[in-house]
């Protein structure tokens, strides 16, 4: 009987330790990760801002691709021509032999919409062709308003403060954040993981 709550003890003591390293150990991984935005741009070979020219669908064995056309307007990571070919799983093409269109769905993936722009986070593919880090958080979309002011798209806001006049209270709210403040964040996280 005594042995046996021995036993138990030590049991309950090993548990209690391992237990203690696991959380200690997720402590210190959840500390060192990075953010899912840094994640992204340590990821990427190449972050550009362009514009979509072409986008097309076509069987690749039994699978569907989609290919989209960058037109690149500037190089914010990396090295890449003017011209990007972008490639990602999924899309609608003539199928080879039942000569009907199928559709290929992939949940998450990147939508390109011709003469639309958008800052891309890339990792080059083993063929002339890059595919897109992150699913669609790597196709950030940027939209042009009535003056002409571009601005990024998917909810990419930025907290700004201002003061009211009348009581001096500081307010806190949020802005579109625009094309350049986003490139010129991207820029200084660079900086900052040399």
């Amino acid at each position: 009987m005594k042995n046996h709550k021995l036993y138990r003890c030590l049991i309950i003591r090993r548990a209690v330790l391992l237990f203690s390293v696991f959380l200690m150990l997720e402590v210190n991984a959840a500390t060192n990760q990075k953010t899912g935005f840094e994640k992204l741009i340590a990821q990427a070979d190449v972050i550009a801002v362009g514009k979509y020219t072409d986008v097309a669908s076509a069987w690749d064995k039994k699978k569907i691709y989609t290919t989209a056309t960058l037109q690149v307007e500037n190089i914010v990571k990396g090295d890449a021509g003017s011209i990007i070919k972008i490639k990602v799983l999924g899309g609608t093409a003539i199928h080879p032999r039942l000569n009907t269109p199928i559709s290929m769905n992939v949940s998450n993936s990147a939508k390109f919409i011709v003469g639309s722009s958008a800052v891309v986070f890339l990792k080059k593919n083993n063929e002339d062709t890059y595919q897109i880090v992150g699913m669609s958080k790597g196709n950030v979309t940027v939209s042009t308003d009535e003056e002409g002011e571009r601005y990024m798209g998917g909810g990419i806001k930025k907290i700004a403060a201002s003061k009211n006049e009348n009581t001096g209270n500081t307010i806190i709210h949020h802005e579109k954040m625009k094309l350049e403040q986003f490139v010129t964040y991207i820029h200084s996280l660079l900086q900052e993981s040399k």
